[in-house]
């Protein structure tokens, strides 16, 4: 199998090139992000029609996906929405060479983070391989340096590891490393070393990932597994299902008629309607889970079919709860990024609800890959949209360029709301140093940032917001 392998050396060199050349030293994310989606899925696909895989094109999915997911990175310059983006990819790698050597027809949750789980292990353990290949031809004494280079390749990750703890445990031994990795190292030395690191994580990244999903495909085959005894969760499921009833008719009689059944004493509407949101969200999170590993671990029965329904139709009411919630405090206190993160998760948790009800009554449905795209669509939806700007739009259509909309524009919201402030003269009323911070954010920081990002991460909101301050 190693020598079968050993064309898989090119396109890894080749993908830990242009990983090295366009992130090495980079000040943030921008085209360089899709250009390198766009190199690692050509040479995943080159690589994988040389073991004449027979699900291919079932990869194709989730390909398009983390191209997708690149792309939205250089449209906007909010780094919450790029680290999600940088997850999603990463997951949507995994399941694409998981989808093209394994048989997943049959697979739902648990099958496919069963596979997902044993293609890391199995990369791991291919960490030596190329090694190996390279040295393989060698004489007695080169064999010597095959297991020398195979060690020092081991080394690395240890020492990733080791030497952060070494160096907050002991002052001196931290000062000592700061001395040798920083201070000693010349600007052009640092750039050499975050190059070759750069190189060879991407190079064993993409080498190890394939071959340990080619290596004896057939063992990762999902096996049907006997399920627990459905009483268990009958049971269950009709204790929760009374309480989520009860507490969905008090929501009803009292949240959404505006108070007029009465509330306890000292409790007006408002502050009523702003509390319990993220308990409920927490439950809802946890009732698409429960209702999931209930079909996943037991036996299928009506019973539990039937109160599986309930639980999901109490669901909605409580997920409609967490919004309606939502809905007034914004209205109150305005919009920031992690209220419309919020709305946006709780349309997630409602389609992927949808997918769930489906599932229940028909076990074919394939769920996982219902709520992995959904997900998928709905984040790029989000992300493209720039919720930064959305948010500073509506404050200050709402409440005016108040002090408390200023320092929220400037001081929480990413450049995305940049085009927003550029419009304000008015931020000239306001107080200093909030007016003068302001002034210099628009005139000297947007602009420095934009030149400092360079042309590798080049970046369009970042480019928009540019123009934005320099067209005033």
């Amino acid at each position: 199998m190693k020598s079968e392998r050993s064309f898989l050396l090119i396109p890894a060199a080749f993908t830990g090139l242009c990983f090295s050349l366009l992130f090495c030293r980079v000040r943030g994310i921008g085209i360089n992000s899709p250009v390198f989606a766009a190199v690692l899925t050509a040479c995943f696909i080159y690589a994988a029609k040389r073991f004449e895989p027979k699900n291919l094109k079932r990869s194709y999915p989730y390909a398009a996906g983390l191209l997708l997911l690149a792309l939205s990175d250089c449209l906007t310059a909010n780094e919450f929405v790029q680290r999600v983006n940088e997850l999603g990819i990463f997951i949507l790698v995994i399941l694409m060479i998981t989808e093209c050597f394994c048989d997943s027809g049959s697979w739902q949750f648990g099958g496919y983070i069963s596979a997902c789980v044993r293609l890391v292990f199995s990369a791991l353990g291919k960490v030596p391989e190329p090694a190996a290949l390279l040295f393989r031809r060698g004489s007695a004494r080169s064999g010597r340096s095959k297991y020398v280079a195979i060690g020092l390749v081991l080394s690395i990750p240890l020492l990733l590891i080791v030497l952060p703890l070494l160096a907050s445990a002991d002052l001196v031994f931290g000062r000592l490393l700061r001395q040798i990795f920083v201070w000693n190292l010349s600007d052009t030395a640092r750039t050499i070393v975050s190059a070759v690191f750069l190189f060879v994580a991407a190079f064993l990244g993409f080498y190890c990932a394939i071959a340990g999903a080619s290596d004896h495909p057939a063992d990762r085959e999902q096996q049907s597994r006997k399920k627990a005894e459905p009483a268990i969760a009958v049971t269950a499921s009709a204790v929760l299902a009374v309480i989520y009833a009860v507490f969905c008719v008090i929501q009803i009689s009292f949240l959404f008629s505006g108070g007029r059944w009465g509330l306890p004493e000292g409790c007006t509407y408002s502050g009523y309607a702003r509390q319990g949101f993220f308990q409920l969200l927490f439950v809802s999170l946890l009732n698409v889970a429960l209702v999931i590993a209930c079909t996943g671990l037991f036996d299928r029965s009506k019973a539990l079919d039937i109160l599986l329904t309930v639980i999901s139709g109490c669901t909605y009411i409580l997920i409609a709860s967490s919004a309606y919630r939502m809905a007034l405090y914004i209205g109150a206190y305005g919009l920031t990024f992690l209220r419309l993160f919020a709305l946006w998760f709780l349309a997630l948790l409602t389609v992927s609800m949808t997918g769930t009800l489906a599932f229940i009554w028909n076990r074919r449905f394939s769920l996982f890959r219902f709520c992995l795209f959904v997900c998928l669509a709905m984040w790029l939806c989000f992300g493209c949209a720039r919720p930064d700007r959305i948010a500073a739009e509506y404050n200050a259509d709402r409440f005016g360029l108040t002090e408390d909309v200023a320092r929220n524009m400037l001081y929480e919201l990413s450049v995305d709301a940049v085009p927003v402030m550029a419009r304000y003269e008015s931020y000239k009323d306001l107080p200093p140093p909030l007016k003068d911070d302001w002034e210099r954010y628009l005139t000297v920081t947007v602009d420095e940032k934009y030149t400092a990002y360079g042309v590798r991460s080049f970046n369009f909101a970042l480019f928009e917001a540019r123009n934005a301050v320099r067209s005033k």
